[in-house]
């Protein structure tokens, strides 16, 4: 589905209708990106990444929100694909280059893993699947930073969580943030009320 968050610029999600009945599977292949990947020193050069990625994926899909699209082996082989591409992204897909939107440290971490994982699960590379991109939005490009506390460093009392504030990548990882944080407000609540108990004493 289309998560686009401004014109001229595509970024995709994947979902699953209730019925699980479409005839497709899908996943998401997720490649860590660091700060050291495209900061020069200013707070916004993880958005400014992340929205020349999606710019150029808008593009190379022909400018109408259709997603470029690729076939798993023509990916890891990074060579263009023929012939038409099935998929259940509406508005469409449109035959492109994924290996050549995505910047090459990211190409070719998403070509390892893959090749990895279909050692160990054997035919997972087939000509029938498809890699259909781009997915930019699965953490925050800006970080709001917290202390050993787990609360901001400039607003007492915050606890920055999960995806929108850069510290998880995915449902599982959003969750166990959550029970992190969860864990840490129970803390300093006690911990104040303990104080509080005390002055009034």
């Amino acid at each position: 589905m289309p998560t686009s968050a401004q014109a001229k610029h595509l970024a995709i999600n994947g979902m699953s209708y209730h019925a699980r009945n479409s005839g497709f599977a899908h996943a998401a292949v997720v490649v860590g990106i660091t700060r050291d990947d495209f900061f020069n020193g200013d707070v916004l050069d993880g958005a400014r990444f992340q929205a020349e990625i999606e710019k150029h994926a808008f593009e190379q899909g022909g400018g109408s929100y259709y997603t470029p699209a690729q076939r798993l082996n023509d990916f890891i082989n990074a060579r263009p694909s023929k012939g038409e591409l099935k998929s259940t992204y509406k508005p469409g897909v449109t035959a492109a280059r994924l290996d050549k939107i995505l910047p090459d440290f990211v190409v070719q971490a998403l070509q390892q893993g893959l090749t990895d994982y279909n050692n160990k699960m054997r035919g997972y590379l087939c000509d029938d699947a498809i890699v259909a991109g781009v997915e930019t939005k699965t953490s925050s490009p800006i970080v709001i930073m917290r202390g050993k506390d787990l609360q901001s460093i400039s607003h007492s009392g915050l606890f920055p969580c999960g995806e929108g504030a850069g510290f998880a990548g995915g449902i599982v990882s959003a969750s166990l943030d959550g029970v992190k944080i969860g864990r840490a407000v129970v803390e300093d609540v006690l911990a104040n009320v303990q104080v509080f108990a005390h002055a009034n004493r």
